[in-house]
């Protein structure tokens, strides 16, 4: 019997081996996402499931979430990616959200999945470091930036520095997600576009990735990282580089620090050969 993974408004349709049960939100009776909620229809089959729920609701989180082993959750108040501007719908429905219910689906919801999570999924001390992720969450590059120190942000000038309310929520999303005892992978993504054209993902921690990735390759990062133990309890940034082709990331997420190490950012041999080019043809 495969291991049910809930998709909370992803687009996951190629991991071997899972039944995808993916949530199309329902924040106040409004669709978050209604681009999602085509491609997730279009996609249903047997090993994926759609659901509705409202990532704010405990009892709904709770149905939605029977009998799932793992949680790949990339909701957000402006849609399901991080983008390089919140679509006009998106802008609205985040305002909308806030003023009605005072939370985000970045830091309650995450909340709330977790928590959940933690009563299906046993979790046993000898054990957690040897797991695989099972809440894996999509998050934003540069959400820490605010909080380096003066120095740091006057020596990296040109990097931008997310200070809304909606940066801050995702930020204490990774807080309680970090807490919660789960096993987890925080995904930090460069923006990411429908139409960017797909290429090699590159892996780094730190929050210094700039750039842009396709929607697709973070797609296909979500999946991978469901099976890469070495993933587990680590947040890294991903970005995308069109004209290399892919390579598999196990390597490089293996060389990355877990987050209890507290490692500043990740340089090395590792990293650095995420960005050598093909092969020539002999």
């Amino acid at each position: 019997e495969p291991m049910a993974v809930l998709a909370v408004s992803a687009v996951l349709d190629k991991i071997p081996g899972v039944i995808v049960r993916a949530t199309v939100p329902s924040l106040n009776g409004t669709s978050a996402d209604a681009a999602d909620s085509a491609v997730l229809r279009s996609l249903a089959s047997k090993r994926l499931q759609i659901v509705e729920c409202d990532l704010l609701s405990p009892a709904s989180l709770r149905g939605a979430m029977a009998d799932v082993g793992a949680v790949v959750y990339c909701a957000t108040s402006t849609g399901s990616f991080p983008a390089r501007t919140a679509s006009p719908i998106g802008k609205v429905l985040a305002r909308f959200v806030t003023a009605t219910s005072g939370k985000y689906v970045e830091e309650e919801g995450v909340r709330l999945a977790a928590d959940e999570l933690a009563k299906q999924v046993t979790i046993s001390p000898n054990s957690a470091r040897s797991m695989t992720p099972k809440f894996i969450l999509l998050s934003s590059a540069g959400l820490s930036r605010s909080g380096w120190s003066r120095e740091k942000k006057r020596a990296l000038a040109e990097l931008p520095i997310g200070t809304s309310p909606l940066a801050e929520a995702r930020l204490r999303g990774e807080g309680f997600l970090k807490t919660s005892g789960l096993p987890y992978s925080i995904v930090r993504s460069c923006p990411a576009s429908a139409t960017e054209r797909r290429g090699r993902t590159v892996f780094s921690s730190g929050d210094l990735a700039v750039g842009t990735i396709s929607r697709q390759d973070a797609v296909d990062v979500l999946a991978d990282v469901l099976t890469i133990q070495t993933a587990a309890w680590k947040t890294f940034e991903v970005q995308g580089v069109q004209g290399l082709s892919p390579l598999p990331p196990k390597a490089t997420l293996e060389y990355l620090p877990l987050d209890s190490d507290g490692a500043g950012f990740t340089t090395g041999y590792a990293v650095l050969q995420q960005l050598r080019p093909p092969e020539p043809k002999k």
